[in-house]
């Protein structure tokens, strides 16, 4: 009896030792190269809202499709809008052809509407605007080829050139940075593009 215990305990040891090698190789499996350049996530027509400690809406980001890849951690958008929300404020509004959503290295591996924090960009490339507006009056709207904004700093900027409408003023400029929080605008100059700024007459023909 106590040799049947025996072998009975060795078919079982030997099981679970064959069942924890098949489980250590099935981690350490790699996607066939065919599928490498897949997204490990897809989403159409998403909208992504991120709240505050205080439960307020800090910002709504609306993409036609995102696009989420784990090897890098970061999310591209197709035709996305962004509404940057303050308290008591008009809302600052982003609009572009593409985007691409940068996480930080601890949040690469979470889901797009949780990894945006500390460390984290959005960049828009192709027609970029980015406008605030009052009671259906434009305020400023502002023209571009690519543009960065870091939702945690209330920060956008851009090095490409850039035209700033407003409706008492036109500026053109290489570069340019706005705290979205303060409402502070700084333009700057290249070799090529110097910040030029034209005030327009009260009364148009």
């Amino acid at each position: 009896m106590i040799r049947w215990y025996l072998i009975a305990g060795l078919v079982v040891a030997t099981f679970f030792a064959f069942w924890g090698l098949e489980s250590e190789e099935t981690l350490h499996l790699t996607l066939p190269p065919e599928l490498s350049d897949q997204p490990s996530l897809y989403l159409e027509n998403a909208r992504i809202s991120q709240f505050g400690s205080h439960g307020l809406n800090r910002y709504t980001i609306s993409s036609k499709a995102i696009s989420q890849h784990a090897a890098t951690g970061h999310s591209t958008l197709v035709q996305p809008s962004l509404t940057f929300h303050q308290p008591g404020e008009s809302p600052w509004y982003i609009y572009s052809e593409l985007g691409e959503i940068k996480r930080h290295l601890s949040a690469q591996n979470a889901p797009p509407g949780e990894a945006i924090g500390p460390g984290t960009s959005i960049h828009f490339t192709g027609q970029v605007r980015l406008s605030r507006g009052r009671n259906n009056q434009t305020l400023m709207e502002l023209q571009g080829e690519s543009l960065t904004i870091f939702p945690e700093l209330n920060r956008v900027e851009s090095n490409e050139p850039v035209i700033i409408e407003t409706s008492s003023s036109n500026a053109r400029a290489a570069s340019f940075e706005c705290d979205l929080e303060q409402n502070f605008l700084q333009l700057r100059s290249s070799t090529d593009q110097r910040v030029h700024f034209v005030i327009l007459p009260k009364t148009r023909i």
